[in-house]
């Protein structure tokens, strides 16, 4: 598999196929059996959910469980058996009453799964998590000029307004009664049985400027107030589902913003990708989230890696995400708080300045006296930008240093688009600037290379084109500032929301099948279709890229392979190197790009 998510990654409410080798019967919340079908290795040994009585049967696969309404914790399921087991945990999206956990056995070559289904029930009980809001809707029919008085038997549990929108502000096991008056008289209420406490997520934000949320500053235009319009038009979530704690820098100090809901009428908007991010998360999942954005304008990807040395304007990038980090895990999990952590991902949109210049950990000065380190300096013959194995290996200490040091679980990928230095003509003329420079090649090659859990989580990254761009109908049209260097708004909602639905069916959807690969050529924009022939000269490099389609399609990973390596190689970055050895002219290799579901050939000529 791709990606080895951990088992208590949740599956969705999507219909899942029992495999080949599983158990039959299913168990009803009644204990009623369905007729049983013949037993087939593997099976388990036990089956719990949290807070729950199983009446567990290894020759029943599907189980029922009853949990309160409203929105409740949805159980932990663990299981046992003699084989490899692995369990994918329920949620339940916004709005929905019912999610699934998946439990896979495999022993033999042989697959058992078994499910557990919960189910939200009134009878129950009706619970809300912390920082809920709901709109309390009475059952009685208004008369004309009647209107209703809302209360709480507990305003500092739960809040209610006088438009019937209740806020849940504390926890507690004890029932809070909201009520509806009309003239001092009640005419309905709801219970709800208890406040729990919040399950949250934290998403890493991080890289450089369009990670940050900056914006292309139009001539003549004020950068308070441009910024201040561009934001409004941010993809502004439910209130009490994203919050969000920002860095802000001069570059040598730094400060946060603290915990600041999204909703939140302090702040005029929110700029970036993970307001839509954590928006469509939650629609999806149920799960609240806090986006801890420390992304730095211009950061070089050295200053994100564990060495202290490597800073940028003296910060330590990979330093501060790791410390303010614990400060949240800290607050999560002292006895009074009011959230639990739950999961923790990272989203990673980074590249553009090493296309243009080279990373220096030394010392500068800045203003002629204050001193600091790590800097940019310009790219020369003897020392070029950085290449594609470089970025590739400096983004692994990363990675793996957050696994290690905070438990991150998944990262994704936002691909980073070309400079206009370094981009091709015609991808200049069509404002697609998506050349294979190195970084890009490096992101590719991870997202196809088995590293774990990361992953390229969007292309909408790849399809901006500005407002001044003729044809207005065109894909991604507006997306895109007038330097075409940073997004827009509305292009950083598309971005964000693609995000997270790709991560989401990478997660937990049923059907991930390959349907494609798409093989693009040197400047990133032209697609070679299986069978199209590419010419290299003896001795010289042409760059290719390729990728799985769908985005979230779970396949092995892909691999590239040349017929004749005596006449051409090809790298993980999809650098073919075409022999310098005269006999080598004139001849043809095929390129396999295959991904063990679906393959295509390319034509390799030596010119």
């Amino acid at each position: 598999m791709k990606y080895r998510i951990i088992s208590f990654i949740i599956v969705s409410v999507f219909a899942f196929s029992c495999f080949s080798g599983c158990a039959g019967g299913s168990k009803k919340t009644d204990g009623t059996e369905s007729d049983a079908v013949t037993v087939r290795s593997p099976e388990l040994t036990s089956i719990t959910a949290e807070g729950y009585s199983i009446d567990f049967d290894p020759r029943i696969t599907e189980y029922t469980v009853l949990i309160p309404d409203g929105r409740p914790t949805i159980p932990r399921v663990t299981a046992q058996g003699d084989s490899e087991v692995s369990v994918t945990q329920a949620v339940i999206a916004d709005g929905e009453k019912n999610g699934t956990a998946v439990i896979r056995c495999e022993k033999d070559g042989q697959t058992g799964e078994y499910r557990v289904t919960f189910i939200k029930d009134a009878s129950m009980g009706y619970y809300l998590q912390y920082a809920d809001v709901i709109r309390f809707k009475p059952g009685y029919k208004k008369q004309s000029g009647e209107k209703f008085e809302f209360s709480s038997s507990a305003p500092d549990v739960i809040k209610i307004d006088s438009d019937g929108y209740a806020e849940a502000v504390g926890i507690s096991d004890q029932p809070v009664i909201l009520t509806a008056k009309i003239g001092g008289n009640e005419v309905d209420s709801l219970t709800v049985d208890k406040v729990i406490k919040a399950p949250i997520n934290i998403f890493l934000i991080i890289g450089q400027s369009n990670a940050f949320g900056w914006h292309d500053l139009p001539e003549g235009e004020s950068q308070a107030k441009y910024f201040r319009t561009q934001r409004e038009k941010y993809d502004k979530p439910l209130e009490g589902t994203v919050w969000a704690d920002e860095i802000s820098t001069s570059y040598d100090t730094y400060k946060f913003s603290g915990m600041v809901d999204l909703t939140s009428s302090k702040k005029k908007g929110f700029s970036g990708f993970f307001p839509a991010l954590g928006k469509e998360w939650y629609a999806r999942t149920g799960e609240k989230t806090l986006m801890l954005k420390t992304a730095v304008g211009s950061s070089p990807i050295e200053a994100w890696t564990p060495d202290e040395n490597l800073l940028f304007y003296s910060l330590d990038l990979y330093g501060i995400t790791k410390e303010r980090f614990s400060y949240y895990v800290g607050l999560f999990s002292a006895d009074d708080s009011m959230f639990t952590l739950n999961r923790v991902f990272a989203y990673w949109l980074q590249g553009e300045t090493c296309q243009e210049y080279n990373y220096s950990p030394a010392e500068f000065k800045w203003d002629g006296n204050r001193k600091y380190r790590g800097d940019w300096v310009a790219v020369t013959k003897s020392n070029p930008p950085m290449n594609a194995d470089t970025y590739y290996s400096y983004f692994m200490e990363m990675y793996d240093g957050f696994v290690k040091d905070i438990g991150l679980e998944f990262m994704g990928i936002l691909p980073v688009r070309s400079m206009k230095s370094v981009s091709s003509k015609e991808n200049l003329k069509t404002e697609q600037l998506v050349d294979l420079v190195a970084p890009r090649a490096a992101q590719f090659a991870l997202n196809y290379t088995d590293n774990g859990n990361i992953a390229i989580v969007t292309l909408e990254t790849e399809i901006g084109r500005t407002e001044a761009y003729s044809d207005k109908d065109a894909q991604g049209w507006g997306y895109l500032g007038c330097n075409n260097i940073h997004y827009q708004q509305i292009g950083y909602n598309a971005i964000g929301k693609d995000a997270a639905c790709n991560t989401f069916r990478m997660l937990y959807a049923s059907d991930r099948n390959s349907e494609d690969i798409r093989i693009l050529d040197s400047n990133g924009s032209s697609i070679l279709n299986d069978g199209d022939t590419i010419r290299i000269e003896s001795g010289k490099t042409h760059q290719i890229t390729a990728i799985a389609m769908p985005v979230y399609t779970d396949a092995s990973a892909l691999q590239f392979n040349i017929s004749d390596t005596s006449v051409c190689t090809i790298d993980k970055y999809g650098m073919l190197t075409a022999s310098a050895d005269g006999s080598a002219i004139g001849k043809t290799v095929i390129l396999t790009v295959s991904n063990g579901t679906v393959s295509k050939t390319i034509s390799i000529v030596i010119a």
